[in-house]
This record gives structure tokens, sequence and C-alpha cells, in this order.
């Protein structure tokens, strides 16, 4: 039995310390993760989120769920299958950014808990919007679980094209971490991949992968292969997943000298977004699908989901004390 989860209250999970608040009524938003360390000991608090007069406008997206599209979309424009459409902009500059779900409440279909785990599944219906006309299910699993003597969490999604025509269709998450007593300039970041998104001065990729050993007056500005501190550097750069063969995911990681968060991805994500927002007082590590202007071009990831087809993906964070 399905209920809408239009009131704006958090619904939040609990184990063994550790704690995800999320929030139903703005597109399943995660403004709280707190997480025990494999080894054991005391939760740790992960997630910058936003303050209580932030949630509803959500000026930097902290926490969104990204979809049915990732990043930007100058103009809100774009092409498909012959036909033009034009999603509502939410930016001064007329742009369409982060997908639509950030707004559209969601309905909670269960709750679970047991001993080694607790579960909320949230769903949504897309179709309604003329920018974005395409019928399509979303299904997304928010978990907290034990994991040796420690608390993990994931994050999973399912969607599945429910209409008659094929739609184009990403998705993502954007999380701004943080890790105790450390700045972000100082926080160590492992990023295992090999090139990234070159982009325009107006961030418009120009469709080339670069090496990560070569541009912004080299110096490995964006190699994070081996973990080393953020700096001062300004970021705001796609990383594309290369997955060796067998591989089914990659992990990145944030880390101070005690502490190593891992985030690993499954599934449909293809890019991790670096992205360090102007008061640097966290970093956001974004797993997407696509990236920036994707309904527009073959080239940065945008799926076409063709009609009873179904993409998803999974993001597992856990923590380890070094």
């Amino acid at each position: 039995m399905t209920s809408p989860a239009s009131a704006a209250r958090p619904v939040i999970l609990s184990l063994g310390g550790a704690e995800m608040e999320l929030y139903p009524h703005l597109g399943g938003t995660v403004r709280r993760l707190s997480l025990v360390p494999g080894q054991g000991g005391d939760a740790v608090d992960l997630l910058a989120g936003d303050e209580e007069h932030e949630l509803e406008e959500n000026p930097w997206f902290r926490g969104r769920l990204l979809f049915p599209f990732c990043d930007r979309i100058p103009g809100g424009g774009y092409r498909f299958e012959g036909k033009e459409f034009c999603l509502p902009a939410n930016q001064e500059d007329g742009s369409a950014i982060h997908g639509l779900l950030y707004k559209m409440p969601g309905r909670l279909v269960s709750k679970s808990t047991s001993p080694s785990a607790r579960r909320v599944d949230l769903s949504w219906l897309l179709g309604e919007d003329a920018g974005y006309p395409f019928r399509l299910a979303l299904s997304v699993s928010y978990r907290l679980f034990r994991s040796g003597s420690g608390i993990a969490a994931s994050i999973a999604f399912r969607a599945v094209n429910r209409g008659e025509g094929p739609a184009p269709v990403g998705f993502g998450w954007h999380p701004y971490f943080h890790l105790p007593g450390l700045a972000a300039d100082d926080m160590k970041i492992s990023i295992p991949c090999e090139h990234y998104v070159e982009v325009r001065e107006d961030l418009m990729p120009t469709g080339r992968l670069v090496p990560v050993e070569e541009g912004k007056a080299s110096a490995g500005f964006y190699d994070f292969r081996r973990s080393r501190p953020l700096g001062k550097g300004v970021y705001d750069i796609a990383y594309p997943i290369e997955k060796e063969k067998g591989e089914s995911g990659r992990t990145v990681e944030l880390s101070s000298d005690t502490i190593s968060l891992a985030m690993n991805t499954q599934g449909a994500f293809s890019f991790f977004q670096l992205f360090t927002p102007p008061n640097r007082s966290a970093v956001a590590l974004e797993p997407l699908s696509n990236v920036t202007d994707a309904f527009n071009r073959d080239d940065m990831g945008a799926l076409t989901l063709l009609p009873g087809k179904s993409f998803s993906g999974s993001i597992t964070l856990s923590l380890r004390r070094l």
C-alpha cells in the first residue's frame, strides 16, 4: 500500500548510531548521513546539508536526486526523435539544471526494519510536464545496513519506461561531503579515472576526453588517481568511469589522516563530477549517468530508454578508520 509523502517532514533511518535523514516531498533529498566505521566506534557525520530555512529553495542542490537528467541543459531546449522540447528554467540564464525531481513529492512505498538493516522505498511517476512528456516510473531504495562492525548506507534506483515511445533519461545524486575537523581544502580525494571531460569557459563540453595529467597548467591539476589533498583549486569537472573488463563499478574515496569514506557506484553510473562550492565548506563528489547538455548530444551519457525497458544503478557508502 503506497501513501503520499507530501508532508514537509523527513523520514529518518537509524541503526546502531548511524542515521540517514531524507525528505520525500523534496524529491527524496538526503539531508543528513552519519555512518559507523567498519572497525566500530562512534558514528561520523558526512553530509553538508541545508539549514532549515534553505530546504525548500536548496540553492546548491545539496543532497538532491537528479532525474531525469543531470547537470545543465542551456536554455532548457533539446531535440528528441525529431521533436523540440523545452524544460522549465530554474536558473537565471534560462537554463534547466539537475532534472525535475527535486520538487516532486515521492510516494512512500514501504519501510522495513530488521536486526541488520533499515530500509525505505519511494516512487515517482513522470510524464505530466510539457518539457518532459515521457511516462517514466522511478523507484529509489535507501538503506542502512551492518557491514562488519560498522554501519554502511546505499541508495539504489530503477527507472522504467511506462510510455509508448522511447525516452531520454539520466540519473544522479548531488551530495556535499565533509569530514570532522577537516577543512575541505585539506580533504584527500581519490578518483581512479584516467581522463576528464574538457569544457569551454561556459562549462559546455568540447567533446574531448583529456588525460588527467594534462590541462589547467598541468602539474596534475585534474589528477586524483593517487589520493591527495584537494588544495585551493576550483573544480567543476566530470570524470568518465572507464571500467576494466569484468568490472561492474568504481570507487572514489575522501579521507583525512584518520578516516576514509568510500563511495562505490554500480550499474548505470558513467561519471563522477567534482565540484567545489564558493564557500569551500565541503566538496561535492557526484555519481552521474550523464553530464552537461547530454540530451543534445550523444557523447555525454544520456540513455534512450525504450518502452517497457529499465535502467538502474546503486551507490554504496562505507567508512573505515586508517
